[in-house]
């Protein structure tokens, strides 16, 4: 079938999805990248946000994407990354309350500590990309 490509995202702990998909839309490290079939050989870094999924049914999945890297070739896309939550799993009110809370101690880090300000950087990104996974997946299911 035409328009057919393979999708699998892995993590560190385990796989987190595989399927048959017609487009495959990520956070890049420097915006968006997309990939539909038959897509030029890719590696790429990825950023921290919303990742969609549009199976064989034009059925959109979202997911939390934090970070990794992702490579394409013939016809299969692999996202290695560094977390990854399917947003049907994401507690929408949790993520905002971590944001808040993440938002709130980098303010308290001194600018000076760069390791810490990082850290506090990574958090705030990585409740954020849940909270837009989450917002964006309610809204297409409401």
């Amino acid at each position: 079938m035409a328009n057919r490509m393979t999708c699998r995202i892995v993590t560190p702990e385990a796989e987190a999805w595989k399927g048959d998909v017609r487009q495959v839309v990520l956070p890049g490290s420097d915006g968006e990248v997309a990939f539909l079939s038959d897509h030029a050989p890719y590696v790429g870094r990825l950023g921290f946000g919303e990742a969609r999924i549009t199976d064989l049914d034009n059925k959109v999945t979202h997911f939390a994407v934090l970070g990794g890297f992702v490579t394409v070739g013939g016809n299969e896309v692999l996202v290695a990354a560094e977390g990854a939550v399917i947003a049907s799993e994401i507690d929408l009110d949790e993520a905002r309350r971590d944001a808040q809370t993440a938002e709130e101690e980098l303010r308290k880090i001194p600018v000076r500590d760069e390791f810490e300000r990082d850290a506090g950087e990574i958090k705030l990104a990585s409740a954020r990309a849940r909270v837009l996974a989450g917002e964006r997946s309610s809204k297409r299911n409401t």
